[in-house]
């Protein structure tokens, strides 16, 4: 009898034990959609495509996915390229490219561009922004901003409009 006391009380901690352990290994996230992104490619000299701003406004880094979906519902995101600003350089310095995943450090920002150089896309969508972290107490990290241009190199012109995501507010 103490022999199965014993064992059913070793059983006990040991479901206890993976209870807080998962506990606290539990992965924390958050997730926005930016509406209205196109991807046209009209010619060597004219385009209209999207960028998205996004900045991670915790202390803690985070894992950010974003996922780009046609005017279909397919995953487009093999057209993403993510940069980071360049503090020697004009030039932004590419993160990651045909794919929407990337680590984000605290308090900084990237620059996601939504993008097929292809004559034969006109792309249509939305994009869903994702984090994840491991810091169980984090319940907001990012905070986004969108913007869609259009450019004619012939006759040197530039349109844009803004993308609110998340209506501004931090996810």
């Amino acid at each position: 009898m103490k022999k199965l006391s014993f064992m059913i009380a070793i059983m006990v901690l040991l479901l206890l034990t993976s209870i807080i352990g998962s506990a606290n290994a539990a992965e924390q996230s958050g997730n926005a959609i930016m509406p209205g992104i196109v991807s046209v490619w009209g010619s060597s000299t004219t385009a209209v495509f999207t960028t998205a701003y996004i900045t991670n406004i915790s202390a803690t880094d985070v894992t950010c996915i974003v996922t780009w979906y046609d005017h279909d519902g397919n995953d487009v995101t093999n057209y993403c390229k993510v940069y980071s600003g360049n503090n020697s350089s004009t030039s932004n310095q590419l993160i990651a490219s045909g794919t929407g995943t990337f680590t984000l450090p605290a308090g900084s920002t990237r620059f996601v561009h939504f993008y097929s150089q292809n004559q034969l896309k006109a792309l249509y969508g939305h994009a869903v922004i994702k984090w994840t972290s491991t810091n169980s107490k984090l319940r907001q990290a990012l905070i986004a901003t969108g913007r869609v241009i259009g450019t004619s190199s012939s006759n040197d012109t530039q349109n844009a409009y803004s993308i609110p995501i998340n209506n501004n507010k931090a996810f």
